[in-house]
């Protein structure tokens, strides 16, 4: 995933480097090279994939799925302009479902992330807003709640609202579905 500051792209993969699935973080220059300070995001002990990358006008905030402790949960963690973590990682979600494919925006005052929740059931979409630092701010929003699987979203901000997309199947094939989620709250 990539994320432009102006002046240079941040950018966020999942490496095996260190013999599991992990989240990196590094920059690239505006011409496309390699700058120094490419970091390790997330912690060892699990399963750490799908990435979602947001510049805030002085810092990165990120967002992926990892499976340290058991299944899939949404944790977040914020990297400076040069690359370097900054505070600990945030715990989003805790539930005994498998959380995952998370999608994180940038409002200029506080983050927002939806994901996909379930396990060998229906999945459904999340949604929830985060402070500055990652914690979360109110309730989880359940956005979906259908007979088939909802699956993939993608959250956009646009000045307002919160508008949400996602894959889902509950007419019997998969169609893609489109609800705003409220203002700044």
């Amino acid at each position: 995933k990539l994320a432009w500051t102006g002046d240079e792209y941040g950018i966020a993969w999942t490496d095996q480097a260190d013999l599991t699935n992990e989240v990196y973080f590094g920059r690239i220059s505006g011409v496309g090279e390699v700058q120094d300070g490419q970091v390790r995001v997330s912690s060892l002990g699990g399963t750490s994939t799908g990435p979602s990358l947001v510049w805030t006008g002085s810092e990165y905030g990120m967002v992926w799925q990892d499976s340290r402790d058991g299944n899939y949960e949404i944790y977040f963690a914020r990297v400076s302009e040069s690359g370097e973590l900054l505070g600990d990682e945030v715990r989003v979600t805790e539930t005994d479902e498998y959380s995952s494919y998370p999608s994180l925006v940038w409002t200029g005052a506080e983050y927002a992330v939806a994901w996909q929740e379930g396990s060998f059931g229906s999945t459904e979409i999340y949604f929830a807003r985060l402070a500055s630092d990652g914690s979360v701010l109110g309730d989880l929003v359940r956005v979906t709640s259908s007979d088939g699987d909802a699956r993939a979203p993608s959250l956009v901000y646009n000045g307002e609202t919160y508008a949400l997309a996602w894959q889902d199947s509950r007419d019997g094939n998969d169609e893609i579905y489109f609800v705003t989620v409220g203002g700044c709250f």
